[in-house]
């Protein structure tokens, strides 16, 4: 009798409100849940109401129309194990956003979605192959704090050029995701990280899980054009996770370091450990690509440890799984840096692990105890013979290839088994 006087107690204080309310559900504004009707509206009333939503256990959320832009300081998504469904008549338009603040010029606190399920069906809005529209569906700009928790995430639509998650500044904490990203479009990636405002930015992730086939990056980290600080600092934590290439179209790779400005100086500093990568289908997905303005005094270091790298595509891309690309020769070779520690290469059709097919190239790979073993050259400068500078240090481990035996130019090695598969 007591425990149900304070509960009505509780009731009236909330009603009256002398007690406010520490967080709204969809159902208090109308919304059914069953994955048929249409609960944008709720979703809207609870997005205008500044608090954190929660939603129902097990519950299908169907979003037809257009939900309006997030106003506070804070956004807060607790799934609960419910799911959202973008429909295909939701009404995106061509460089949109879906869960997303209302002006990128006002610093916010934090932007967290958990233990949620989405899927996109907005696989006939964009039939244009080379439509260069964009949509973000989790958009996180100018946030201090991004936390994306135990959310998976399946669009299998047909070049509707959706993305599932963009940050533009501060901190990133994204852990336990599965996400399959299969819109095969020219826009479409899976996580960008493109910083605009801070000058230094830090992400964290364990257990993520990316399966994507689209023509842009399925990981970007990167300085954007819009930056006008001086220096950034990027700085990344990358554990126990997969990023995987179906290989339907040529990509520009799974793993992407990128500046977009020559106005800012940037200093990367990337670890990547027990990790897989995989892409299995015709085109060549690339490992990590850089793509740099020439700032001199520039830092790129990306260290790979105990990593799996198991690549089988179906036609030569010529490009290598490795890409060190400048505008020109502004950078010097040591300021670009891949680092790879006791890391196991399995690689069949294939050109090479290094190509330079790009244009100018110059950066620094080392290979610390790996196992590389591959049909193809172990690294390649045809293309563009003389052109740039690159430096490949190997200390240990075994590398098995086909092809034309490593230039020493380009090598200085230490302790390394090299041999050849016979013909």
């Amino acid at each position: 009798m007591k425990l149900r006087f304070l509960f009505l107690i509780a009731f009236l204080l909330h009603a009256v409100g002398a007690w406010p309310l520490s967080f709204v559900t969809p159902e208090q504004f109308g919304a059914y849940g069953d994955g048929v009707t249409d609960d944008s509206p709720a979703f809207g009333a609870c997005i205008r109401s500044g608090l954190p939503i929660r939603l129902k256990d097990r519950a299908l959320y169907a979003l037809h129309s257009q939900l309006p832009r997030i106003s506070g300081s804070s956004f807060e998504l607790q799934g609960r194990g419910a799911t959202v469904i973008i429909d295909n008549d939701y009404p995106v338009e061509e460089y949109d956003e879906i869960f997303a603040f209302d002006d990128e010029g006002i610093h916010r606190e934090k932007y967290c979605v958990s233990n949620l399920k989405i899927e996109c069906r907005l696989g006939e809005k964009f039939p244009d192959f080379y439509h260069t529209g964009d949509t973000y569906l989790l958009c996180s700009r100018n946030c201090k704090k991004t936390i994306i928790q135990r959310v998976d995430f399946i669009d299998k639509g047909w070049h509707n050029n959706v993305s599932f998650l963009v940050v533009t500044g501060g901190d990133l904490y994204m852990s336990d995701c599965d996400i399959v990203s299969h819109s095969a479009s020219r826009m479409g990636g899976a996580v960008w990280v493109m910083d605009k405002c801070s000058d230094h930015v830090s992400v964290f992730m364990k257990r993520v899980t990316i399966d994507y086939d689209t023509l842009d990056e399925c990981f970007c980290l990167a300085v954007d054009a819009l930056s006008s600080l001086p220096t950034v600092g990027l700085d990344a934590e990358i554990d126990d996770c997969s990023f995987s290439g179906a290989g339907t179209v040529p990509s520009s790779g799974l793993f992407i370091i990128h500046t977009d400005t020559a106005n800012t100086i940037p200093n990367f500093n990337i670890h990547v450990r027990r990790s897989k990568f995989f892409s299995k289908g015709i085109w060549t997905h690339r490992i990590v690509m850089y793509q740099c303005p020439p700032v001199p005094e520039a830092l790129y270091s990306c260290t790979f440890q105990k990593c799996l790298f198991d690549f089988a595509p179906q036609k030569f891309s010529d490009v290598g799984l490795i890409a060190l690309i400048q505008q020109d020769r502004g950078i010097a070779a040591d300021h670009i840096r891949s680092t790879f520690r006791n890391c196991d290469f399995r690689i069949r059709n294939i050109c090479s692990i290094i190509g330079d097919k790009d244009g100018p190239v110059n950066g620094s790979l080392y290979f610390y105890n790996c196992r590389i073993s591959t049909d193809g050259e172990l690294f390649s400068r045809k293309y563009n013979a003389g052109v740039g500078d690159i430096r490949i240090l190997t200390r240990g481990g075994k590398m098995k290839y086909r092809g034309e035996n490593p230039s020493t130019e380009q090598l200085n090695t230490k302790n390394t088994l090299f041999s050849r598969f016979l013909r």
